[in-house]
């Protein structure tokens, strides 16, 4: 290819899925030749430069949508989008938008990829270049949840109109009933898991390094924004009614990113270290049962690796919501809960799934990051 040409791929702060699949994506563009640099803050920046690639130090200006979006489940108690929400993640995103803006100059770059990036979709001045440019994203529309979501998902979805129609490809790495409506032409790629199975370590392997011992592991994800933090109470309680039906198993908890980390160690439990945190997709062969939110990228993870999985969605999350109804119809070892759950449900479908056992379901669902890469690189060559 001679010299390399470079690609500036700015990522959503909101959850770790969108740095998770970045990363296989980037993995498959640098085998092509190109040199992929990150805009991605706090733990997304973090997981990607645990993978070694290259992240700007401009991220560390920046502020994180997942922060605001985590402070708002934690005191509404839902993942849907208020309209103050809204506004919040809209001034935060502004000004993110004129430091990047500002800071990075497009003409030093041969491709632009955002996922779900609101930076970049709310920049005029960036679409407007004539920078080649792709977007990802696993929704094309804001779904309303109740009255209260009216207005925000109108907002919302006139906000994506106007960016989707400005790029010149289109991705979609949900499931397909994702693009029912679709109007803007994307390419379906579908759900991509965090990992390539050649990366993944076997069971004994995986549990070497994670220093495991015999007998049945669940490892509890608190997903990439944390707030499933404030279910842990209820997956204790799960684990000791397990333990009172002769079902003895450890639990681990992956915290997601390291300031959960530290908010876990003082609780006492048994957490995945600061060393393996970025890594775990890798290791998840080394549990017999992951419970987690039901994001896109645990879910594909679960369906790559074949571990048995109890999912749930965050309440008013309506992707979460969506993809706890659709990932046990297509892989036949996610087990899943509704929004609302007690301690014996998640007991008895964590019980269900050791019956189970690892089973790979169907995997022809998930998404091809070599094909991702392969519409990216041809949409490179045009400019």
């Amino acid at each position: 290819m001679g010299l390399s040409m470079r690609v500036l791929y700015i990522i959503s702060s909101i959850g770790l899925g969108h740095a998770a699949r970045a990363r296989v994506i980037a993995s498959e563009l640098a085998r092509r030749g190109f040199d992929v640099e990150f805009i991605a803050l706090g733990a997304s920046g973090d997981y990607l430069e645990a993978w070694d690639f290259n992240v700007n130090k401009l991220s560390r200006e920046l502020q994180s949508l997942g922060d605001i979006f985590y402070r708002s489940y934690l005191r509404r108690g839902s993942g849907g989008f208020s309209l103050g929400v809204v506004m919040e993640m809209g001034r935060v995103a502004s000004r993110n938008r004129v430091i990047v803006e500002k800071s990075i100059d497009l003409d030093d770059y041969d491709l632009l990829i955002a996922d779900e990036s609101w930076e970049v979709m709310g920049s005029d001045r960036i679409l407007s270049h004539k920078i080649p440019k792709a977007i990802l994203i696993d929704f094309i529309a804001y779904r309303a949840r109740g009255f209260s979501e009216i207005i925000p998902s109108i907002l919302v979805n006139r906000f994506l109109a106007r960016a989707f129609r400005r790029f010149d490809l289109r991705l979609f790495v949900g499931f397909r009933e994702g693009l029912r409506r679709d109007k803007y032409e994307f390419k379906y790629v579908g759900p991509i898991s965090p990992v390539l199975e050649s990366e993944m370590l076997s069971k004994d392997s995986a549990r070497r390094i994670l220093g495991l011992g015999d007998g049945a592991y669940i490892l509890f994800s608190l997903g990439g924004t944390g707030a499933g933090l404030e279910t842990l109470a209820k997956i204790l309680e799960a684990v000791r009614i397990l333990r009172g039906w002769g079902v003895d198993a450890g639990l681990v908890v992956a915290p997601g990113s390291r300031w959960f980390l530290k908010r876990l160690n003082r609780l006492g439990v048994k957490v995945v270290s600061d060393k393996h945190i970025y890594k775990l997709p890798a290791l998840v062969r080394a549990f017999d049962v992951v419970v987690s939110p039901s994001g896109l990228s645990t879910i594909s993870l679960l369906a790559m690796s074949g571990v048995p999985g109890v999912i749930f969605p965050l309440r008013g999350h309506f992707e979460q919501v969506d993809n706890s109804l659709l990932a046990p119809r297509y892989f036949s070892n996610i087990y899943s809960l509704g929004e609302v759950w007690s301690s014996t449900d998640m007991a008895r479908a964590i019980k269900k799934a050791l019956e189970t056992g690892s089973t790979k379901g169907y995997r022809d669902v998930l998404g091809d990051p070599s094909m991702a890469a392969d519409l990216l690189s041809q949409l490179s060559s045009r400019a």
